[in-house]
């Protein structure tokens, strides 16, 4: 559940981002705008999870409860 709400967060954060440089790209390059647009928000997808999974374990999940090196 944690790992979700991480996944929420950060792609809120992520997708804001994306959004006013988008709109900011309306402006300046009206043509150009809606492919990288599009672009960013699914990068923003893609690249959250591994960073919502490397956050969970480093610092959400507590030490007793990570597997153990070669075990």
């Amino acid at each position: 559940m944690r790992l979700l709400i991480v996944y929420i967060l950060l792609v809120v954060v992520g997708e804001l981002i994306a959004i006013e440089t988008g709109l900011y790209l309306d402006k300046a390059l009206p043509s150009l705008s809606l492919p990288i647009s599009l672009g960013m928000f699914f990068t923003v997808l893609v690249l959250m999870w591994p960073l919502a999974v490397y956050i969970t374990e480093r610092w959400l999940v507590p030490k007793s409860n990570q597997p153990t090196p070669g075990a």
